[in-house]
């Protein structure tokens, strides 16, 4: 196979305890259209029956087993030993579309090859049962959308060249809440975002998805703890002290929208005001009191 016309592209699933989408979420895998992909899907020391759901497709399917060792870890692993030019993780109960990575390569090539950069798409928003909610088209990439104001535009089935990976890192495994987040910040302020007209996947909202359950004291609060390392280990790619303090605004009310999802109500005031002391002009902002209510009405979503 000419490797040009069809470069490797390697994604990566690590799996917890998550049987009962895993089948499903690797025959999209192996459903797609383009013809060169290394699949690997890690087995995170799951007690459920991880196991017998893999024993189906090892033939097809690069599996490992391991002892528990966290998300970041274990996806982190699995790019290191990818053979693909490029890489992308796809979370064990979301899926692709058949075309998805036929789509974004088409896109990385008409890009150039030997550009580096983050190729991303639309995607759903599906329930427990498959059933679409919504479709989420995340903006054109801008850096200072995604570093100042936290929008994070690259999602579900993103593909990138391994090249980045290892220039950068991968995920920081001391996170848990927002190391997808954390890792395209930091590859920001090396490269740029592509993003591509594809309908990519289905993103899966259930009660022990990562957005929506409740997260304790230390989750809530990881976006402003990055976004404070952020500005101070790469303070060059700002412009103004206006826009870090626009930013660490923004990361605080992000914590009071997950206190507030987490049910601890006055914390989540102490960060709202904390976040209207560095950006006063969020009291007035209706994006500031939707981001809010986002965090109350999440407790009660219909995930069926």
């Amino acid at each position: 196979m000419n490797s040009e016309e069809f470069p490797l592209v390697t994604i990566v699933t690590p799996t917890y305890n998550q049987a009962e989408y895993l089948a499903e979420t690797i025959e999209s895998i192996l459903a797609q259209t383009y013809p060169n992909i290394e699949y690997i899907v890690i087995n995170d020391g799951s007690t459920d029956h991880t196991e017998e759901v893999l024993n189906l497709y090892r033939e097809r399917v690069t599996c490992i087993t391991q002892e528990n060792m966290g998300q970041s870890a274990t996806l982190n692993k699995g790019w290191t030993i990818a053979k693909g030019k490029f890489i992308g993780y796809l979370s064990s109960d979301d899926i692709l579309y058949p075309d998805a990575i036929s789509c974004l390569v088409d896109a990385l090539k008409e890009a150039d090859l030997k550009k580096l950069g983050v190729f991303y798409g639309s995607f759903n928003i599906i329930t427990q049962s498959g059933r679409i909610v919504k479709k989420i088209e995340p903006e054109k990439y801008s850096k200072s959308r995604l570093q100042i104001d936290l929008i994070c535009q690259p999602g579900l089935g993103a593909i990138f060249a391994k090249e980045l990976f290892e220039k950068v890192g991968g995920w920081n495994e001391a996170l848990h809440q927002v190391p997808d987040f954390e890792f395209w910040l930091r590859l920001s302020a090396v490269t740029t975002f592509y993003k591509v007209d594809c309908l990519v996947g289905g993103y899966r909202i259930h009660e022990s998805s990562a957005s929506f359950k409740v997260m304790d004291k230390i989750r809530a609060e990881e976006i402003s703890n990055v976004i404070e390392r952020f500005w101070l280990t790469d303070s060059k790619v700002y412009a103004t002290k206006l826009d870090m303090m626009r930013s660490k605004s923004t990361s605080y009310l992000l914590v009071s929208k997950n206190q507030a999802q987490s049910k601890r109500f006055l914390l989540s005031l102490f960060f709202l005001l904390k976040s209207i002391k560095y950006d006063p002009l969020k009291l007035f902002k209706k994006e500031t009191w939707r981001t809010l209510a986002s965090g109350v009405l999440r407790r009660y979503k219909d995930y069926s």
